[in-house]
């Protein structure tokens, strides 16, 4: 997959395209991270359940799939929050879909073979940045989600 840009009226450089996905998984005002054991990019730290779409996958049924493969969640109907667009440390075009899905019951959940350990944090006390992969990136998603169960 490969975007040209606008800019050049379509004949300029084409960009290799990264399509990834993250949902954030809710339980009574708490959010889940994730330690993954090898973190895309070399990053380290905890994360939000992420990972690339694979070939012809459908965005909701990659939000289903890595909420089940990280966290054991079945996830019915996940909600499209929003879209960043950037140019990632790659170099490539990363295309992140940001997802949310309410889990009934914690417990019920476990960690999958990615990932190392499972936390959850509220809205007032999110990990800080600095635990956090992507300098924090992952913690103004948390953030954002939080605030749309709110506004629901």
């Amino acid at each position: 997959m490969a975007q040209t840009s606008a800019a050049t009226g379509g004949q300029g450089m084409t960009y290799p395209v990264k399509p990834i996905v993250t949902i954030s998984l809710i339980e009574n005002g708490q959010v889940l991270y994730v330690n993954l054991k090898d973190g895309p990019d070399s990053e380290s730290g905890l994360f939000l359940p992420n990972d690339i779409l694979k070939q012809g996958e459908d965005p909701y049924e990659g939000a289903r799939r890595v909420a089940k493969e990280q966290a054991g969640a079945d996830v019915k109907n996940p909600i499209l929050l929003d879209v960043d667009s950037f140019e990632g440390n790659d170099g490539t075009w990363h295309l992140a879909l940001h997802f949310r899905a309410d889990v009934p019951n914690r417990r019920a959940l476990a960690a999958g073979e990615p990932v190392n350990e499972m936390r959850w944090s509220g809205a007032g006390a999110l990990p800080p940045d600095s635990q956090v992969a992507h300098r924090g990136w992952y913690n103004s998603i948390a953030k954002r989600a939080l605030q749309h169960q709110k506004a629901q």
